[in-house]
């Protein structure tokens, strides 16, 4: 049929364009038009090789076929909480099988969608059941977690974290803001690899924070994207979180393994949480069924699956621990590189800080101006930030990387 004056109006008509598009996406199909032969995508979130891919384990890789070929497997529905095995594997990477709070049967998990999903459904029931309304995130936080909670209706405020001067983390600042912040109110915090900094806390900092909010009815909700991609090690980037627990905090972490098992399409994710009373598990996660009745439902199978078969198998899991060590060195590795090159074409200003940053990304300090610069002059992608994802950096393109970055901030390209 063929509209005419007459056709009603859409429903429709009313919607607008959001105000912006997604950076990450803006920024990708940016690069792909850009027909510069030296151009340097820095601005993406996953960690990849050098020939631009997504890193795959190989032994992940290996593992996802075993699963494949296993015809005793089916496709049955999981549980609404998700696989048993998974989570309890994930409880054990996070806390250790020797925490107290897993020996006296204080903590319990939901498989989720991610860490998205995690965070999601973690600030739902806080608002839902324990009546929080005021959530506090990092300066320069993740824009997904404003996100989420802007439509769960939280009033949404910054704690101190990040120094522009000294590009490093404003610890007294962010000590003063928690020391001040309301009763009743969520603390979002990294533990490890923050997201866009690159800066994390010093165990010694993380026990003033824990001293802190020790003495406020205020409640910590971590969130890990990258566990063991930041030391090399899973359980050093996990110590914070442990220590919390072993001073008997009541909180909640949302965990990713999409880098470091480098399964982004499978979107596998994990909320744990700990409380002082065992007896309260069984309560929280019925009414976590509830909610999770209302978004998927069930989770997908195939990721957490792997996830499962790795760490519930000593060889195997031993064999994964050391790509992540290979992974987090190379990383290391390549800030280094960067470093140097920097310091040996005399660029102004100090660089220390790239070296000091760990996990996968790194604030360089650059203004949205110079960012613009890198990008139309000199056909490299940061986010508008200033962030780069260190993986992007290789020994192909770090002299055209370190002549950019000593270049944009140089008086005559300025002007």
């Amino acid at each position: 049929m063929e509209l005419d004056e007459e056709t009603p109006k859409s429903r429709f008509e009313g919607v607008d364009d959001a105000d912006l598009e997604e950076e990450e996406v803006a920024l990708r199909r940016a690069f792909i038009k850009d027909s510069s032969k030296n151009k340097v995508d820095l601005s993406f979130t996953e960690l990849r090789n050098d020939e631009g891919s997504p890193w795959v384990l190989s032994m992940v890789h290996s593992v996802e076929k075993q699963i494949a070929m296993d015809r005793t497997l089916d496709h049955e529905y999981l549980p609404t909480v998700g696989q048993f095995d998974f989570r309890l594997a994930g409880i054990h990477l996070l806390f250790g099988k020797e925490s107290i709070a897993v020996i006296q049967n204080r903590v319990d998990a939901i498989q989720s969608i991610d860490i998205t999903g995690a965070i999601r459904i973690g600030l739902n029931f806080l608002s839902m059941y324990l009546n929080f309304t005021t959530i506090y995130t990092s300066s320069l936080c993740t824009e997904n977690i404003c996100n989420i909670a802007s439509a769960l209706n939280y009033t949404i405020k910054e704690y101190r974290y990040w120094d522009k001067e000294l590009c490093w983390i404003d610890f007294e600042g962010m000590l003063y803001d928690l020391q001040n912040a309301p009763d009743c109110s969520v603390i979002m915090l990294s533990l490890c690899g923050h997201n866009p900094t690159g800066a994390d806390l010093t165990l010694e900092e993380w026990k003033c924070i824990a001293d802190v909010l020790k003495e406020k009815n205020i409640f910590v909700f971590f969130y890990c994207t990258c566990q063991g991609l930041c030391s090399g090690d899973l359980d050093i980037d996990a110590a914070p979180l442990r220590l919390f627990a072993a001073e008997c905090f009541e909180l909640f972490v949302a965990q990713s393994f999409s880098v470091n098992f480098g399964l982004y399409a499978q979107s596998v994710g994990l909320l744990a949480y700990v409380v002082r009373r065992s007896e309260d598990l069984f309560h929280i996660s019925s009414q976590l069924s509830v909610l999770l009745f209302g978004f998927w439902e069930n989770p997908p199978q195939r990721g957490g699956r792997t996830v499962a078969t790795v760490l519930n198998n000593a060889a195997l899991s031993m064999e994964w621990r050391e790509c992540v060590r290979s992974m987090a060195l190379q990383l290391c590795a390549k800030r280094q590189m960067l470093y140097l090159k920097l310091k040996v074409i005399g660029t102004p200003g100090c660089w220390d800080h790239i070296v000091r940053q760990r996990g996968l990304f790194s604030l360089t300090g650059f203004n949205p101006q110079q960012v613009e610069c890198l990008r139309t002059k000199h056909h490299i992608y940061l986010t508008a930030k200033g962030r780069m994802n260190i993986s992007g950096i290789t020994s192909k393109n770090v002299d055209d990387i370190a002549n950019a970055f000593s270049n944009v901030i140089s008086p005559t390209e300025q002007s």
